[in-house]
């Protein structure tokens, strides 16, 4: 089928691009930068994805475990230390991973609220690195005991994304750049690093499509993902 019609039929907004030995392939770019007032996209566009990244913060944690600088049952209080007093002692990295801390989260799913709703205690614009958001996850309490069951937990994949700074002394865009090489090899042949241009600029990332010979790829900056497809 025609890639272009495709598209269309999904209704996929997003950028493809098919590299093989260094030579692009493919590169093109499908649907809108911004479907309300009919922008269309370009390679160059920004998409927000928002919980598409959880699984490379997962991906990047794991990374970490296996060369043991974190392990799935440390009790996340120990490099914590003094911030975020409301998360429980015996709340482990394995129960932030799978959602089962009961920690309390700045974005509360089980709570309701309106979608209009801002949610955040700062403008979005100052939280440039994994730091800042400590004001954002602080003053939650504890909502279950660790374990207990599974509640949808965003602040806990943040917290994920400090312990993993904390735990390899380097900054998390380069944390997840690192577990993505070393889980797809062809990431290596294109990148774009860091955080958007403008503060209204949102995150780059293409719907997930797996296609014949391609194989997915991804890199997360400051505000998201952001995928490619690469030849096998």
């Amino acid at each position: 089928m025609d890639l272009d019609l495709a598209a269309s039929l999904d209704g996929f907004s997003g950028a493809v691009s098919v590299s093989r030995g260094g030579e692009v392939l493919l590169e093109l770019a499908e649907g809108y930068a911004h479907r309300a007032y009919g922008v269309p996209a370009t390679t160059a566009t920004r998409f927000a994805i928002a919980s598409g990244s959880k699984g490379f913060t997962a991906l990047t944690v794991a990374a970490l475990i296996a060369d043991g600088l974190l392990s799935y049952d440390l009790p996340v209080r120990r490099m914590l230390v003094d911030d975020l007093p409301l998360v429980a002692p015996d709340v482990t990295v394995e129960h932030l991973l799978t959602h089962t801390s009961g920690i309390g989260d700045y974005l509360d799913e089980e709570a309701g609220g309106d979608i209009d709703d801002y949610v955040l205690t700062l403008p979005v614009h100052e939280l440039d690195n994994t730091e800042a958001f400590l004001p954002v996850l602080d003053g939650f309490p504890t909502a279950f005991p660790a374990g207990a069951r599974f509640a949808y937990n965003n602040g806990g994949y943040v917290v994920l994304a400090l312990l993993a700074e904390r735990a390899a002394g380097r900054p998390f865009q380069e944390l997840v750049h690192r577990s993505s090489e070393r889980s797809f090899p062809c990431f290596r042949e294109r990148r774009q690093v860091g955080p958007p241009k403008r503060a209204d600029e949102p995150a780059l990332v293409s719907r997930v499509a797996r296609r014949r010979d391609l194989r997915q790829t991804a890199e997360q900056n400051a505000e998201g993902v952001l995928f490619y497809y690469c030849a096998t």
